[in-house]
């Protein structure tokens, strides 16, 4: 039988509680998985994305090419699933194949520890440009998720945020917007060079800081600033 044989894999899959499995998944995954066809990897795709997250949550880095390798063939696989409309938005961007992609690319950005846009090599750059304003409808997700990090974004590159990314914060104007500003809540960091733009936002939320459930009282703290 092929070596590519779905179901082989497929049971491999199975296998990744070490850490050591986990890199050496990676490795093979990111070498074969294109040659496994787009129906092996549509069907696992949630394994394979958590797989990549989870590597990256334990700072495994003896395959880092290999990971993005990865990341990059599952991109847009990872972009054609369609959110659960009825799904909690936080959680549902927390286990999403998408979201755990730009939650990886959130933790290298951070690591990469660089006091400028530029600094950041431009593959990474290039990935996270791909994010905040693709409009298929999984992409709300990655928004959500990146949401989180708002104000760091913002100071490592203006643009990333002012306007595209910003704008999808707006109460009046945004479909985005509750389950954007869920997703800024959960880390709420504010920035003195970002609240002249997000501050007439934030005024909008408050006829309806109802909607934001559990979090509104965290939307509240910010009047402190």
């Amino acid at each position: 039988s092929s070596i590519f044989e779905a179901e082989i894999w497929a049971v491999a899959l199975e296998y990744l509680g070490a850490q050591e499995t986990r890199a050496d998944f990676i490795r093979v995954y990111s070498a074969f998985g294109t040659a496994l066809g787009t129906a092996f990897i549509l069907e696992h795709l949630y394994r394979l994305t958590d797989l990549i997250e989870q590597y990256y949550h334990q700072k495994s880095r003896e395959h880092e090419d290999s990971l993005w390798r990865l990341w990059d063939l599952l991109l847009e696989p990872a972009a054609l699933v369609v959110p659960d409309k009825g799904a909690d938005p936080v959680m549902g961007s927390i286990n999403s194949p998408i979201g755990h992609l730009a939650e990886a690319l959130l933790i290298k950005f951070g690591e990469l520890d660089a006091k400028s846009y530029e600094e950041i090599p431009k593959p990474f750059r290039d990935r996270m440009e791909l994010l905040p304003n693709d409009p298929r409808p999984a992409h709300r997700l990655s928004r959500v998720v990146l949401a989180r990090a708002l104000g760091w974004l913002h100071r490592l590159k203006p643009d990333l945020v002012v306007p595209s990314f910003l704008r999808r914060f707006d109460r009046d104007t945004s479909e985005e917007w509750r389950e954007l500003w869920l997703g800024y809540l959960m880390g709420s960091q504010i920035t003195p060079e970002l609240w002249p733009e997000f501050r007439p936002l934030f005024l909008k939320v408050f006829p309806d800081s109802s909607k934001l459930g559990e979090a509104e009282d965290q939307f509240y703290s910010l009047t402190a600033f």
